[in-house]
């Protein structure tokens, strides 16, 4: 099933040495294959918390969130007493090398984060050192955002977003629209929600699909920090039009068209009876 095979090199390949050949996560494939179901296994093994204090301590998040280049001298002379985060990173498997380049004799190495699962790992574990909601309140949150989406109040949404955004320090931020995909999905899978990311069809990949009661909600992510949030949507809404990513499903479904632009967060909503 190529669906399926598919899912698995999002989830858990990626991890590479030479920037060519990508390998599993051994672990998490057969973990994947006992429970039958995806999920943050390798994560669930226990994140050091030493590694996010190091990251918080020396506020340098966004060189992690954004793939960068470094010379050979990051895998050599780790000291202790004052190691630094990127080769705790790499030999802990938040980073791989996503290219190696040979320049003048020299080597240099893009490295990034390799998979969906590292990915969701990393950025919850920074969630939740930098900001929590009580129990309370997410239990609160969940009924409010589940009340919006049946009710197609984009209004409230909106609102509803931009406070949960606003609980993110400014440091965690990111100019890339993958960024704001991997947070709204930490979110909603934080919040409750059994959501999956980057759901394929044979057009393309929509960015989030979950489904409640009733209704499945297949949401497209757009971010610019210099584009009205109307432009945004509009071109979010024409994409889902066009990749027909509600295709597979029938009944009651919400295409949910979300956009970030600087500061300012805004929804489109529109629902297809199938």
């Amino acid at each position: 099933n190529e669906y399926l095979l598919d899912r698995i090199r999002y989830w858990y390949n990626g991890y590479t040495w030479d920037g060519k050949t990508a390998i599993y996560n051994p672990f998490s494939t057969l973990k994947f294959f006992s429970e039958q179901r995806f999920d943050g296994y390798w994560y669930d093994t226990g994140t050091p918390t030493f590694l996010i204090d190091i990251i918080q301590r020396r506020n340098s998040v966004n060189a992690v969130l954004e793939p960068f280049v470094v010379d050979s001298s990051i895998f050599r002379g780790y000291e202790p007493t004052d190691i630094d985060e990127v080769p705790l990173l790499f030999q802990t498997g938040y980073l791989t090398i996503k290219q190696m380049k040979l320049t003048n004799g020299i080597y240099s190495y893009t490295l990034g984060i390799p998979n969906s699962e590292v990915n969701d790992a990393f950025l919850k574990s920074l969630l939740n050192a930098y900001g929590k909601y009580r129990v309370n309140q997410i239990k609160d949150l969940h009924e409010k955002i589940k009340q919006q989406i049946t009710a197609c109040d984009e209004a409230g949404f909106s609102v509803t977003l931009e406070s949960m955004v606003a609980t993110v320090p400014s440091v965690l931020h990111s100019l890339r629209e993958s960024y704001y995909q991997s947070l709204m999905l930490i979110w909603m899978r934080l919040i409750g929600f059994e959501i999956r990311g980057e759901e394929p069809n044979n057009l393309g990949r929509s960015d989030i699909v979950w489904e409640q009661p009733g209704m499945v909600v297949v949401a497209e992510i757009k971010y610019h920090a210099k584009t009205a949030i109307d432009t945004l949507l509009k071109a979010a809404m024409t994409q889902i039009h066009e990749k027909r990513y509600y295709n597979k499903y029938l009944g009651k479904v919400l295409l949910l068209c979300i956009a970030f632009s600087g500061k300012n967060i805004g929804c489109k909503m529109e629902v297809l009876n199938r």
